[in-house]
């Protein structure tokens, strides 16, 4: 007798917005992330409610490098990163949408995480607080390249939204 194997699992989504100091928008892009292998235990232990699980995603942070995203190694966390670009949660998220969808959302101020340099990645991490620092593979949850990268002067703000669907066959 044949079995059916289901398979399931999260297809990650993320948009971003620039914004001026009035809170028009002044770009709008969108691409997929990838969930690490440390990203993959989260949603399936935290589920199972098991001992050791990691740790719920708590926030984002940027960077500049351009390292194809991967489940683990090099390309499972934030390459060269944006001081002062960690950050919780924007207040209220994560926030479910239907049985599918779980939406995390950072935004970063005017004058925060302005750098001379393109923003080209960012990641979701599971640290217990935000750190100034770029973070390892073991706190990254997610990771996405930004493409088109983002040059974020003083005097806009960076908003983004991470989406997490689950899916089964």
């Amino acid at each position: 007798m044949l079995q059916r194997i289901d398979r399931v699992g999260i297809r990650g989504l993320i948009e971003y917005w620039l914004l001026d100091l009035d809170g028009n928008v002044v770009e709008h892009h969108d691409g997929h992330n990838l969930v690490t292998a440390v990203g993959d235990r989260m949603y399936l232990e935290q589920g199972a409610n098991l001992a050791g699980a990691p740790g719920v995603a708590t926030g984002m942070r940027l960077g500049t490098l351009a390292t194809q995203p991967s489940k683990t190694g090099a390309g499972a966390a934030i390459g060269t990163y944006v001081a002062g670009s960690s950050k919780p949660f924007d207040a209220g998220y994560p926030l479910p949408s239907g049985t599918a969808r779980l939406t995390y959302m950072c935004t970063w101020p005017a004058g925060v995480a302005t750098t001379g340099s393109y923003i080209t990645e960012v990641a979701l991490t599971n640290e217990a607080g935000p750190s100034d620092y770029a973070g390892v593979e073991a706190d990254t949850v997610a990771r996405a390249l930004l493409r088109p990268a983002v040059k974020k002067p003083f005097d806009r703000a960076l908003v983004l939204a991470w989406h997490h669907d689950s899916y089964g066959t």
